[in-house]
């Protein structure tokens, strides 16, 4: 058959997605400024940025029916891709810059708002790496956490009645209509029952099933095309890992399930508070939960961070406000170390964590206590594994380099050239921070990041343990708060108890 022959024989939802690609192609053509003109002038400096955007094209065509699920959401996707390609483009031709960072942050943020699904989803996460990112885009996505623009309540109270079968003013003695928060995936109003209990009513956003398909498919082709300019490292577990997680979101019955699972494990626990279900008015995409009152854990830490005392204030006020400054700053403290302490007995001790943690989804309740919300995304650890992982901890505690290389290859950790002493060395700076008597104040986890992520680089993980990649992605979020506010706590007297015991396993 003829290449003429086999363009005609293809379906014309591959012509139209071949056509869509080629159309975001173009777009990022104008950037570059004429690549047509680039690929000829091949004497030019410009050379390399045009054959790797011609190669990038070519790619993208050849895997049209992998990015484009279904025509309906063909201008998604090519928007989507358009968006990065651009931006990859910019950074290629001008080299990272403040103002590139400016802009390109709050075209993120703006693309993330308008599509949501995945993609805001993956904005949140990229939002609490404040430990990797440029200012200007955690400050841009941080804004994804919990201020993205709601959707009309009317929508939102079609989607309830369609799915309980019952108008909202009977379900409910009162609905608010102005919503508490908007994400990715759902958007969360305030209501009471008819016996007076405040709850939460959190609504699946219409549609948002096959834009998450779409996104995830993006970023699918994105992976791939873009792999060059990433890491080497194994991004096909990390991005199956984050597909599987997001789509178990998408159903709220198994979150009610995830939620009273985790309500029992801290059920004795006076510091940690998850809230109750109420199952007669959940469905698939509809959830109710017991409301709990506390401030949502950004703006806590960010008050703390500014609860400094006036130097202007006379010698009185100064006083008091530098004791209600250090009082605030105790409480940070406390507050960040139950979020490590929370963690460990949910990965070491439950067998199961929370797996999406960015600052909305916690609360600090008065004590201060530590209120857990969403569990769209639960995650589980075995017994064999948590003790792998708790034994694994104390080898890199006790610098026993020989039994940690034979523990990485036991969890299922391999290197581009084989050579665990990457590993080692890696684990090292990461857990340097939660050694006995280590002192955050005096260590600058940004920098142990940043010689670990060099190490990774120069011989790259290419093999993930699957629920390492979901760890990881706690452990990085978590990460981002130490290197920030660096409280004035033992790390190692936090895990410790559950290291010790998660071994013994």
């Amino acid at each position: 058959m003829s290449n003429q022959a086999a363009r005609s024989a293809r379906p014309a939802p591959f012509a139209r997605a071949t056509q869509v690609i080629a159309s975001t192609a173009a777009l990022v053509g104008h950037v570059l400024g004429n690549v047509e003109r680039l690929v000829i002038d091949v004497t030019r400096d410009s050379t390399q940025v045009a054959t790797s955007a011609t190669a990038l094209y070519a790619d993208a065509a050849i895997r049209a029916t992998q990015v484009i699920g279904t025509m309906r959401t063909a201008p998604r996707v090519a928007r989507l891709v358009t968006e990065v390609l651009r931006l990859v483009a910019l950074y290629k031709l001008r080299g990272p810059s403040e103002a590139l960072h400016r802009s390109g942050a709050q075209r993120m943020h703006d693309l993330c708002v308008e599509l949501r699904g995945g993609v805001l989803k993956l904005g949140q996460l990229a939002s609490c790496r404040v430990d990797l990112l440029p200012p200007a885009y955690v400050e841009a996505l941080a804004r994804l956490q919990d201020r993205v623009p709601p959707l009309p309540a009317a929508v939102m109270r079609a989607r309830i009645q369609a799915e309980l079968g019952r108008p909202v003013d009977e379900l409910f003695a009162r609905f608010d209509d102005e919503a508490i928060a908007a994400a990715s995936i759902a958007q969360v109003h305030g209501a009471q029952l008819h016996d007076g209990t405040e709850v939460v009513v959190k609504v699946q956003l219409p549609g948002v099933e096959d834009d998450l398909a779409a996104d995830l498919a993006a970023m699918r082709f994105l992976v791939t095309a873009l792999g060059d300019a990433l890491p080497r490292t194994d991004l096909p577990t990390i991005l199956d890992e984050l597909s599987r997680s997001v789509r178990g979101e998408l159903d709220f019955l198994a979150e009610a399930d995830a939620t009273e699972a985790v309500r029992a494990d801290f059920a004795h626990d006076p510091d940690v508070v998850v809230p109750r279900v109420y199952r007669e008015l959940s469905s698939r995409r509809v959830l109710v939960l017991e409301r709990l009152h506390g401030r949502p854990l950004a703006a806590f830490l960010a008050g703390t961070d500014q609860a400094d005392a006036d130097p202007d204030a006379d010698a009185d006020a100064a006083a008091d406000a530098s004791a209600d400054a250090a009082s605030d700053h105790t409480a940070r403290d406390r507050v960040l170390e139950l979020l490590v302490t929370t963690y460990a007995a949910q990965i070491l001790a439950h067998g199961r964590f929370q797996a999406d943690a960015h600052p909305g989804n916690f609360l600090v309740l008065p004590g201060p206590r530590l209120g857990l919300l969403d569990f769209g995304a639960l995650a589980e650890v075995t017994p064999t594994a948590r003790a792998a992982y708790a034994q694994l901890v104390l080898a890199i505690l006790q610098r026993d380099t020989a039994r940690m290389a034979e523990l990485f290859g036991y969890i299922g950790f391999a290197t581009l050239d084989g050579d665990a002493g990457a590993l080692e060395r890696f684990a090292e700076l990461m857990m340097a921070a939660f050694r006995d008597g280590a002192d955050l104040a005096t260590i600058d986890p940004r920098a142990q990041l940043e010689a670990a992520l060099r190490l990774a680089h120069e011989n790259p993980v290419v093999r993930l343990p699957q629920e390492f990649v979901l760890i990881g992605r706690v452990f990085a979020s978590l990460g981002g708060l130490l290197v920030k506010y660096q409280p004035r706590v033992s790390l190692f007297a936090a895990i410790a108890p559950h290291v010790a015991r998660a071994a013994a396993l």
